[in-house]
């Protein structure tokens, strides 16, 4: 995945689906951006993109966004068991 798509999912991750229904609110589970977006994330395996994400967390101020990106690096760091990810988060960790 290259960094462009990694932006774009980040902001999938982000997107806040909203339903409404007779005039309740509601919010959709499956097949939304957000929920695919999340599916997506689960299944990367790229520690190639870890520096990439580290910069960004550097840049960004918005907590969702890093949020989303911690979520990205923990799930690369299980899915691969790369370690440069689990101590870019430690990093972060003690920013935070």
């Amino acid at each position: 995945m290259n960094e462009k798509d990694l932006v774009e999912m980040i902001k999938q991750m982000s997107e806040k689906d909203s339903l409404e229904n007779e005039g309740e609110k509601g919010y959709i589970n499956d097949d939304t951006l957000s929920w695919n977006a999340h599916r997506k994330a689960e299944q990367l395996s790229d520690p190639n993109v870890i520096p990439f994400l580290d910069d960004l967390l550097e840049k960004s101020k918005n907590g969702e966004i890093r949020r989303k990106i911690y979520y990205i690096l923990g799930k690369i760091g299980k899915n691969t068991g790369n370690k440069y990810a689990v101590n870019v988060l430690l990093k972060w960790l003690e920013k935070e």
